[in-house]
């Protein structure tokens, strides 16, 4: 099955705290999702070689959307905890897979990339990027 395959998450959390665990059959990347509500912090980690989803949420009522294609690689993330939307565009590059990181309280975009397994996350604001 070589087509594109999509995966549904949808989370309902209630109260303080929930650990959910994905995973995925094609072996494409690996995501960490931590997202606090109040400051909202959302980290995405990727390597080449795994297939799993980790998603870890910190909020009163947060619902939470992951929808993944085997080629095009797009995360759609949609956070509602009151009016709260985020977009989430991973691509696949020969260096690794660059992402965004929204974080919507202070309005700012970072871009980080893990390029490959043993070298560092080279995290810089979104304005410094320069691939």
């Amino acid at each position: 099955m070589t087509e594109l395959r999509t995966l549904y998450s949808e989370l309902f959390i209630l109260h303080s705290s929930l650990g959910t665990l994905h995973g995925y059959t094609q072996n494409s990347s690996l995501v960490y999702s931590e997202l606090f509500t109040g400051i909202l912090r959302t980290l995405h980690w990727y390597t080449q070689n795994s297939s799993l989803v980790y998603s870890e949420l910190f909020t009163g009522i947060l619902r939470t959307l992951h929808w993944y294609t085997q080629n095009s690689a797009l995360i759609y993330s949609e956070l509602s905890t009151g009016i709260l939307r985020t977009l989430h565009s991973a691509l696949f590059t020969t260096k690794g897979i660059s992402f965004f990181l929204l974080q919507i309280g202070m309005k700012k975009i970072y871009s980080a990339s893990l390029y490959s397994m043993g070298k560092k996350d080279d995290t810089k604001c979104f304005e410094d990027r320069q691939d």
